[in-house]
């Protein structure tokens, strides 16, 4: 698969290795200044502009992506200025089974969800060694395969768009347990119907979604118990559930027995 001037091949039976990652501030005016590197760049845009890649121009609001290959030019032409995400990569070997990315995307809904995992890949290149790296490879290589899955939906198939809306649902709930979180919050997020979402939750992960994030609080809570001292109604807290109460009734539920009685067991078996 060869790239067209709107289109990249990326292959995904290899790896990118991330050199570069974070938030940058940007000032361009009228297309002064010229990009060109020798790593593909992906960016993540918070402000409005213009980009020029090669011989494209793309209007740019907040929330959109763009891909620039390697050793193709790039310019703004940004009125006020702003900040946005940027990971530069060398991309994976060439030959292979390859995926189709547009080189300008509008996430829409989607980019709050992008914006975390740009977020983590930067987060990996800072802590630097050979573990970061790998794992920022393989971080960016998720992110890619999901745009390109995203890609893919946006003309074709309504069930890989359900699919991809529940893992951004399963996402939010893994990352944000901690606080209140219900079912038209959660719909509005990943830009779907909530009985859509809630029927197609159920279906990819085999729970209700109210069920997966108690699922979600009880495995930290688990591990609070276990591995730290901090009272039952501190870690209750922690977990989103500030009503001790209520806490210990679906920790019983869930566990079978209460939080005292877990920790107990727990730390006898080792």
């Amino acid at each position: 698969m060869e790239d067209r001037p709107d289109l990249l091949a990326w292959n995904y039976q290899s790896l990118p290795t991330v050199v570069r990652a974070g938030r940058y501030p940007l000032e361009d005016r009228n297309f002064a200044y010229s990009y060109l590197t020798p790593t593909t760049a992906i960016h993540l845009y918070d402000y409005v502009g213009t980009i020029r890649i090669g011989t494209s121009e793309f209007a740019l609001q907040p929330g959109d992506l763009t891909i620039t290959p390697a050793n193709r030019e790039s310019r703004y032409d940004v009125p006020t200025p702003g900040h946005h995400w940027c990971i530069h990569a060398y991309a994976p070997r060439r030959h292979g089974p390859a995926v189709e990315l547009p080189i300008y995307l509008r996430l829409g809904k989607n980019a709050a969800f992008v914006a975390e995992r740009f977020r983590t890949i930067a987060q990996l290149v800072a802590e630097g060694g050979e573990l970061a790296e790998a794992r920022a490879a393989i971080a960016l290589q998720d992110l890619m395969l999901y745009l390109a899955a995203m890609h893919r939906s946006a003309a074709t198939s309504p069930v890989l768009r359900s699919d991809l809306a529940v893992e951004r649902a399963a996402f939010e709930l893994d990352t944000h347990f901690s606080r209140p979180l219900s079912v038209p919050e959660l719909a509005d997020a990943v830009g779907i119907n909530q009985n859509h979402l809630a029927r197609c939750f159920r279906r990819k992960m085999g729970v209700t979604i109210p069920r997966y994030l108690l699922q979600r609080r009880m495995e930290h809570a688990r591990f609070l118990l276990h591995s730290t001292d901090m009272p039952v109604r501190v870690i209750a807290r922690r977990v989103g559930m500030p009503d001790p109460q209520h806490f210990n009734k679906q920790f019983r539920k869930l566990c079978g027995t209460s939080p005292t009685a877990w920790r107990e067991l727990s730390r006898k078996g080792g």
